[in-house]
């Protein structure tokens, strides 16, 4: 058993753990095991720990160092790799009572990059270099849903529901029906996890329904030929035709390696899909789309399946979508995290503002620059506009989102302007001046959005 470490005098000293830090990690990942943390979350873990030197003393020069091998890493990157770090030295810090080094530290800028979203053209390029319909269906699903990959890698036809499918956290499973998708997901609630529904396109669900077998819905290119053949025996048998036409009906439509010996076996086995394919896990969808963007023409480091994600939530909020219904669309825990998307959506607005309006004929025509406006009118707040705020009020038929009331009315900001909100009709909602007064600048999504708000 390890003994707990008397606490350190200086804070900046270097920290002697009870044992080497391999070990602490092994113990670290255990505990996250019994948490019932999702294996994707475990394998952060192990990749950012993995970076640390193991040693049973470490300082904070060993830190430095460490960071320093990381100078070519996203600043998103390092900065995800230092909380991990602090999750791993706060549990030591608990369990065996020695100081958390990274306390005397500084934490690493993190600046957000820009997040980029497919083109309409792009959009349409892969498309066209969709050549299956299973290729087909995983654009839709990605572009209708927001889903991340992992979530669509699960997707599992067993629990397929008439109109809605509920994510559950506890299964590793996905879903599919004729109007919403289910997301299972291996995490506790809440954040990427918890229960969520999306609705989809009947285009969505039909490409859905198209593909896979009876228990799974992403197969391989072999799996899904061998599915399409055996479909095509059991009909061609139900319409009563023997081994002898099937086999050469098959030869006509292109299986050339299917003898009429073959045939009779699978008739022998009775009808059925193909009871031997394997789903692809999430290493074998991300194989089918970087196949897919290549095919499209698509390079760059941005070119991943997660742009699909912010495609998505762009245009969601460029056709007026609500923010937070997209915050429940896209599982994100706290709304600041979707306010971004806002910030994207209004600086589209601004560049196609500069680039149709009409003061920039006269710019450009007289090579002017930009006009000074007076003091008085540069400190003025930024205020929503009249047509703006209508539509918002229309949008909650003119009543309290929080109360009901219709009398006093406000158009409120969900991400308030302090914290970096903007005047987006997707990011107002209609409160009462009693109500949006107790709201102040809190953000409280789930307070104060109510059912009517939700799909």
């Amino acid at each position: 058993m390890l003994s707990i470490v008397p606490e350190a005098t200086a804070p900046c000293a270097p920290v002697r753990f009870p044992a080497a830090l391999p070990d602490l990690a092994a113990a670290y990942i255990a505990s996250c095991r019994s948490r019932r943390l999702s294996p994707p979350t475990i394998r952060g873990y192990q990749e950012a720990i993995a970076l640390l030197p193991g040693v049973q003393v470490l300082s904070i020069e060993d830190i430095e160092a460490v960071l320093q091998t990381l100078g070519l890493y996203a600043d998103s990157s390092v900065a995800s790799y230092w909380r991990r770090w602090n999750s791993f030295f706060n549990w030591i810090s608990k369990r065996y009572g020695t100081r958390n080094i990274l306390a005397a530290m500084d934490a690493p800028v993190d600046r957000q990059a820009a997040r980029r979203v497919f083109t309409e053209t792009e959009i349409l390029k892969l498309w066209d270099a969709a050549t299956s319909e299973r290729d087909k269906a995983l654009l839709f699903f990605m572009l209708d849903t927001g889903a991340r990959i992992g979530e669509v890698a699960a997707l599992r036809r067993q629990d397929v529901q008439e109109h809605t499918v509920i994510l559950n956290s506890d299964q590793p499973d996905a879903v599919s029906c004729h109007h919403c998708v289910r997301i299972r997901a291996q995490r506790a609630p809440g954040g990427k996890s918890g229960q969520r529904a999306i609705p989809i396109e009947a285009a969505t669900a039909r490409l859905l329904s198209g593909i896979g077998d009876d228990v799974h819905i992403w197969l391989s290119q072999g799996d899904q030929a061998k599915l399409d053949r055996n479909a095509l025996v059991e009909r061609l048998a139900a319409k009563g035709h023997g081994a002898t036409e099937i086999a050469r009906r098959l030869r006509k439509v292109g299986y050339q390696q299917v003898s009429e010996a073959r045939v009779r076996q699978l008739l022998k086995r009775g009808p059925g899909r193909n009871r031997g394919a394997a789903p692809l896990g999430r290493g074998g969808m991300m194989t089918v789309w970087r196949r897919l963007a290549e095919r499209a023409g698509i390079s760059g480091i941005r070119r991943g399946p997660h742009t699909l994600r912010h495609t998505f939530a762009t245009v969601f909020l460029r056709r007026e979508g609500r923010i937070e219904i997209l915050q429940r669309i896209l599982g994100h825990k706290d709304i600041s995290t979707t306010g971004l998307y806002t910030h994207l959506v209004v600086e589209d607005l601004r560049k196609d503002h500069q680039k149709a309006s009409a003061v920039a004929l006269v710019l450009q025509a007289r090579k002017l620059s930009a006009v000074k406006r007076p003091p008085q009118e540069r400190r003025q707040v930024v205020r929503i506009r009249p047509e703006t705020r209508k539509h918002a009020l229309a949008m909650d038929h003119h009543q309290c989102q929080a109360c009901g009331s219709t009398e006093n009315l406000t158009v409120d900001h969900i991400l308030p302007r302090s914290r970096g909100g903007t005047n987006h009709a997707a990011n107002l909602r209609t409160l009462c001046a009693s109500c949006n007064g107790r709201k102040g600048d809190q953000v409280t999504p789930d307070m104060w959005a109510t059912a009517r708000r939700l799909p």
